[in-house]
């Protein structure tokens, strides 16, 4: 009896230290558990990261072209031209087409005007006048004896002014080449009758240019 009582305080103590100890794992187990799955559902935490981006460089875009003046075009004014239609032309007898000529030929020479006196062709006294004082040195001419003994021949071309029968300023324009039959163009200017100009020229100076044909060998 004395063994059983001493036994027995030695069983429950060891029994209770058992289970204190299955006590203090099995809250660890559970406080490492626990931990776990708080750490799981623990959402990771977002980092964020601030970037700092460089400026993008602007491009100068270059200056644009002045545009081109659009001039505008002006267009000529076109005449129109009329198309002239054939107007069909009728077979007529051969006598109808006669009778009709003749009697519009007489109609046109009915109808023409009469000449005026401004439209006849009237003689220009001016040249008229040159003429004749052409003939008057012509006539005028003489060679000297010496121009006949050499049988001397040409043509001299004198200029003179004319104040109705009186000649000035005469000179040579075209020499012979012989001086002699030049002297006896200008004795010829000099010394020929020349006639009344006209009534419309008198008093009046006309410069006159005549050839003068010398052949003394006559």
């Amino acid at each position: 009896m004395e063994l059983s009582r001493n036994t027995t305080p030695y069983y429950s103590l060891n029994t209770i230290g058992q289970a204190l100890l299955i006590e203090a794992l099995l809250l660890g187990l559970a406080f490492i558990t626990f931990t776990g799955i708080f750490n799981e559902n623990t959402p990771p935490q977002d980092v964020s990261i601030n970037l700092v981006m460089n400026e993008e460089t602007k491009v100068v875009k270059p200056p644009e072209p002045p545009k081109p003046k659009v001039v505008p075009i002006v267009k000529p004014n076109v005449p129109k031209v009329i198309q002239s239609q054939d107007v069909p032309v009728t077979n007529q007898p051969a006598d109808n087409l006669v009778k009709e000529t003749v009697s519009s030929n007489i109609s046109s020479r009915n109808e023409s005007p009469a000449p005026t006196e401004a439209s006849v062709n009237k003689p220009d006294p001016m040249a008229i006048y040159r003429g004749q004082v052409n003939a008057a040195i012509q006539s005028a001419t003489s060679c000297s004896s010496a121009a006949k003994d050499m049988n001397l021949k040409g043509k001299t071309r004198v200029q003179f002014n004319l104040l109705d029968s009186t000649p000035s300023a005469t000179s040579v324009v075209n020499s012979s080449g012989i001086p002699m039959l030049d002297n006896s163009a200008l004795n010829a200017v000099k010394n020929a009758k020349y006639p009344k100009p006209p009534a419309e020229f008198v008093g009046q100076t006309k410069q006159m240019s005549v050839l003068v044909n010398l052949n003394c060998s006559d």
